[in-house]
């Protein structure tokens, strides 16, 4: 069967998928990389109607996979949002960061959400992951979005795991902060020893975006870049 056969073929039998089989369809096109328009809005059509029968994984499951695969549908997300807001409290710190990073991603930019994930997060910011530290400041900065009481209780948690982020996330988060203006001499102090610490894995591309960031936050110590 060709694979336009297969596709719908699946598609005539989305109404009797269970929500996890819904969202395994959707996850898997993800990761393989195989953007199927066509199914992927059949599938939509399918699960919003059922969205608040799904679990918390599920629910990060599949706005994750929609924005791996780029696939922007309003009223899809507004549904979603709708639905993700009630549910914040059940998210694992992973479902968070996943969540808020899923957005942004897809430049969805809704401060209903984001005001309630923050004050749902920031008491559970010490249990994130570096890599979850990262996606979380990292789509603030993309929102652009500004609250104080977030921005100081990360880089106070931040400060402590430095040395557990790669050159990757280490550059990033500097871009981060610059994007939202927030300069923090012991941040960044502590963040030049950890970058240096691992100077040889940085790419030069890291290195400048690193640069430019210290630059545009003035941070006096020129021992970076």
């Amino acid at each position: 069967m060709s694979k336009i056969n297969t596709t719908i073929a699946a598609i005539d039998r989305l109404n009797k998928f269970t929500s996890e089989q819904l969202v395994c369809s959707i996850w898997e096109l993800a990761h393989l990389n195989d953007h199927n328009q066509e199914f992927e809005d059949a599938c939509m059509a399918v699960a919003t109607p059922q969205l608040n029968t799904f679990t918390s994984k599920q629910l990060v499951n599949i706005i994750y996979s929609l924005a791996k695969l780029n696939n922007y549908d309003q009223d899809f997300i507004d549904a979603w949002i709708a639905t993700a807001v009630l549910r914040l409290k059940e998210f694992s710190t992973n479902h968070l960061a996943m969540s808020i990073a899923s957005l942004a991603t897809l430049a969805h930019h809704d401060q209903k959400f984001i005001d309630a994930w923050i004050a749902i997060t920031i008491p559970q910011l010490d249990n994130f992951t570096p890599e979850q530290l990262d996606w979380s400041i990292y789509a603030l900065a993309n929102f652009g979005h500004h609250d104080k009481n977030f921005r100081d209780t990360w880089v106070q948690i931040a400060t402590s795991k430095l040395k557990k982020f790669n050159s990757n996330q280490l550059t990033w988060i500097m871009w981060a902060l610059a994007c939202l203006d927030h300069h923090d001499q012991e941040f960044e102090d502590a963040w030049i020893e950890a970058a240096i610490s691992q100077l040889n894995n940085f790419t030069l591309k890291q290195i400048e975006i690193s640069a430019d960031a210290l630059d545009k936050l003035n941070h006096q110590n020129q021992t970076f870049g």
